[in-house]
């Protein structure tokens, strides 16, 4: 999280030059972000902003809260390491002018670091507007060249693929790391393209917690092995704005869909629930989960 407290120093960077960079400030400023405008104006002072590049641009400005989250250590980051500073505001903006109508749920938007962030849009009660995980709480403020719409939260700058994020020891899913390894989808899932998954990981405990019996009986088949892992996996992208109603989810094992129900909390197939979400990672993103989710067809045959 450290790496994305910078996101507005160079908020401005790809505004071309023949705009004025003050009136980004001065939209930000009438629009109470001071702890933007500070860090804005405190990047331009350190020569931090190029105009060389043409737009126009939308940027994902996040508000004073937003910045009240980060750690002392996200804040030391911020004054510290340009081209954090430069990668994290980057991915806070889009190439194009996208205005509030445009925003439609599912939407993929294509930042200026080349990641990509999807829009969503919750069915039930105020119908808000999310990108990625952060809430849009304000929308369309017009500056020169570029519109600006308000975020809850700092994004979080996407820091590997999904296959060496669950190797690389922050997140408890090395079990999952291993399975991957042998049904020998971890290229699949270290690849950087076009293609997105969604994660959904039992954590290192969930395996620990799955009866033995039935590990046993699903390592003893390489087929077996390859269906359960592929059963935890969504093509596609699914941030948990995208789950807050009841349906089902396609899954690499196309035979078997995972089923979503919710009440106060999201359930999968009614026993799994989520303990850390929106995981994101250059090519999708990751989920952790409580319980092994068991296919039907190795379940009706462990009995």
């Amino acid at each position: 999280m450290a790496r994305i407290s910078m996101l507005f120093v160079l908020g401005i960077v790809l505004i071309p030059s023949c705009f004025s960079i003050e009136n980004v400030v001065e939209t930000a400023r009438a629009a109470n972000l001071t702890e933007f405008v500070s860090v804005l104006k405190e990047a331009i002072d350190q020569g931090l902003v190029d105009l060389s590049t043409g737009g126009p641009y939308t940027i994902f400005v996040p508000n004073n809260a937003a910045f009240a989250k980060l750690t002392p250590e996200d804040l030391q980051l911020l004054n510290n390491d340009a081209s954090e500073q430069q990668n994290v505001l980057q991915y806070h903006v889009v190439k194009g002018e996208q205005f509030s109508w445009n925003l439609r749920d599912g939407q993929i938007l294509h930042t200026a670091n080349g990641h990509s962030l999807r829009i969503y849009t919750t069915v039930t009660g105020d119908k808000n507007v999310y990108v990625n995980g952060a809430k849009i709480v304000s929308t369309d403020l017009e500056a020169m060249n570029a519109v600006i719409h308000v975020i809850d939260t700092v994004m979080d700058v996407p820091i590997g693929s999904i296959y060496a994020v669950s190797r690389g020891g922050d997140y408890p899913l090395s079990t999952f790391a291993d399975y991957l390894d042998k049904v020998h989808l971890n290229r699949t899932l270290d690849t950087e393209g076009r293609t997105k998954y969604t994660v959904f990981a039992p954590s290192d405990e969930a395996w620990t917690n799955l009866n033995p019996l039935v590990l046993q009986h699903v390592a003893s088949s390489a087929n077996y092995l390859r269906e359960l892992v592929q059963y935890h996996i969504h093509p596609g992208t699914l941030h948990l704005k995208s789950l807050d109603r009841n349906g089902s989810i396609s899954t690499l094992d196309g035979r078997h869909q995972i089923s979503v129900s919710v009440d106060t909390d999201v359930h999968l197939n009614r026993v799994a629930m989520l303990e850390e979400t929106d995981i994101d990672c250059d090519n999708g993103v990751i989920h952790i989960i409580d319980h092994v989710l068991i296919p039907s067809s190795i379940g009706n045959l462990i009995g």
